[in-house]
């Protein structure tokens, strides 16, 4: 009986391949779920602040989302501020990009905890101001997915 060299499965191999392809696509669908799902769609701020001023050499601004359904959440984005003063004129424009893997905790009024988000403006980056006063900051989140959230805050200008 002589042994034959070389291994053949026929037509067995269309069947073996759905049952390898199969589960792999559905773990790969799984995965990217799991990825994809701890980004939230924003709607909304659920908390958008600002610290500091003309005496602390900085703004800080805070802001956390939430979603349609109220759920707070990262998001990835880009944030778009400006700074104008009484008169309207722009004294600080930027924008930048944000990923979700950046949020952290940040309280609330009250100690609420949420994810949110904080950055610092150095009042040396804003254009000379004559008499300072009051101003406002206009902040515009934009994710990824296409939602955009903006806020205004009154700020302190030196």
């Amino acid at each position: 009986m002589a042994v034959k060299p070389g291994f053949s499965l026929g037509p067995r191999k269309y069947f073996i391949f759905p049952l390898v392809a199969i589960p792999l696509a559905l773990l790969f669908i799984l995965g990217l779920n799991t990825y994809l799902g701890r980004d939230i769609q924003p709607t909304a701020f659920a908390l958008l602040g600002v610290e500091g001023g003309p005496e602390a050499g900085e703004y800080r601004f805070t802001m956390a989302l939430v979603n349609q359904n109220g759920t707070n959440g990262p998001a990835d984005g880009y944030i778009t501020i400006k700074m104008t003063d009484q008169k309207g004129e722009e004294v600080y424009s930027s924008s930048f990009r944000v990923k979700s893997g950046e949020f952290r905790e940040v309280r609330a009024d009250g100690g609420v905890r949420l994810i949110g988000f904080s950055w610092s403006v150095p009042v040396a980056n804003l254009s000379t101001v004559a008499g300072g006063g009051r101003g406002t900051a206009e902040i515009v989140f934009l994710s990824l997915y296409g939602n955009s959230v903006t806020g205004t805050l009154e700020i302190e200008l030196p």
